[in-house]
């Protein structure tokens, strides 16, 4: 076991390690190759804190962070539940599954595994999502005024729970639909191969 002050920046990097963090309010950055990763007790209103997660076969899994989060696995999945300025996450067969507050910029990537994300949105904030095969579920938890391209392979599905809009099944390569909720302030794009979208 190793103590720090609470203020402390923290960089761990390992090869067979699975690594619990309590109560660090500072920056993280931690790299492990097989082991799962645990971060509790920061504090959600540092927006300037950077964290920085990963691991090759761990999971992750995330509380009460904030500021700029980077979190990467590739058969581990993601789970956050954070304040967070942008969120990144990235898994190549994990599932991916957040709630990240108000965001600017969100990014999340999973090859076959399925991303569930609950957010709200800044003034001017760019959320970016894709999918291979995996499904890819988006609740807003607030007024939402964004810009939307969604768009599928021949196997994919977009289901729009926001708006009257519906994708245009026309187009034999896959599924597209384009609309603007009220002024349009944000910019929301989601892809998928073979998944379902649903925008919620």
């Amino acid at each position: 076991m190793l103590h720090a002050p609470k203020q402390s920046d923290l960089e761990i990097d390992g090869t067979s390690l699975s690594i619990e963090i309590q109560n660090i309010i500072g920056d993280l950055d931690i790299s492990s190759i097989s082991g799962s990763i645990k971060a509790r007790g920061g504090d959600k209103s540092n927006q300037s804190a950077r964290t920085d997660i990963e691991t090759v076969s761990g999971d992750i899994d995330i509380e009460d962070a904030a500021g700029k989060l980077r979190l990467r696995t590739v058969s581990g999945d993601i789970s956050a539940d954070v304040s967070a300025s942008t969120f990144e996450a990235k898994s190549v067969s994990g599932d991916i599954e957040g709630q990240i507050g108000q965001t600017d910029y969100a990014s999340f990537l999973s090859v076959s595994g399925d991303i569930e994300i609950e957010l709200s949105l800044s003034n001017d904030s760019r959320i970016e999502g894709q999918t291979v095969s995996g499904n890819l579920d988006l609740d807003f938890k607030e007024r939402v005024s964004a810009d939307f391209e969604v768009n599928t392979g021949p196997g994919g599905d977009i289901r729009n729970r926001l708006s009257d809009d519906r994708p245009d099944d026309d187009n034999r390569w896959g599924q597209e639909l384009s609309f603007t909720l009220k002024d349009g302030d944000s910019t929301v794009e989601l892809e998928t191969m073979s998944g379902t979208i649903k925008l919620n």
